[in-house]
């Protein structure tokens, strides 16, 4: 897979094969560019990573990235995060820059975490439950609980102070 980071192509180029849907994050094809890129056609696909992808001209770009392109014409952000953690819901309203801090703020705990609980993890030596958090690149142990509620709460708190509009947290929707 290519750098998703790839330098943008020519503005022009872009709006003259694409055309993109605002509200619903879709990009189609304006004129037939290949055996399966026909005009009319949704353009792109999903790839194993879960972030859509559309290809032209011998690059292939994330549909995020070519988004933010195609509504604002300006540099693309080094990082751009889907609100709702949806990786093929490329409305614009849910797309915002992110610092790679913020973005990866926005995740849910990881498949592996025996508490299933983001920050949360138990401390077999101490019997309890630690919450940590990580910010600026930099593990911050906020303490030892009796309960994995306990710790949950301590890193929401911590999550809302340090990440704001981008803190994930066990207690929304997954």
């Amino acid at each position: 897979m290519a750098d998703y980071r790839a330098n943008m192509p020519n503005r022009d180029r872009l709006m003259e094969l694409l055309s993109y849907d605002p509200d619903t994050g879709i990009f189609t094809w304006n004129k037939k560019v290949g055996a399966r890129a026909l005009a009319g056609a949704e353009a792109g696909g999903t790839y194993k990573d879960g972030y859509h992808y559309v290809a032209f001209d011998r690059t292939i770009y994330r549909a995020a990235r070519l988004a933010w392109f195609y509504v604002y014409g300006s540099p693309v952000p080094d990082y751009i995060d889907h609100i709702n953690r949806d990786r093929t819901d490329n409305r614009i309203a849910n797309l915002r820059e992110a610092t790679n801090s913020q973005n990866c703020s926005n995740s849910v705990a990881r498949k592996q975490s025996k508490s299933g609980i983001k920050g949360v993890t138990w401390a077999p030596d101490r019997k309890k439950w630690l919450a940590k958090i990580c910010v600026n690149y930099k593990a911050i142990k906020l303490g030892y609980f009796g309960t994995s509620e306990e710790a949950a709460a301590a890193y929401e708190t911590a999550a809302r102070a340090a990440f704001g509009e981008f803190a994930r947290t066990k207690q929304e929707p997954q």
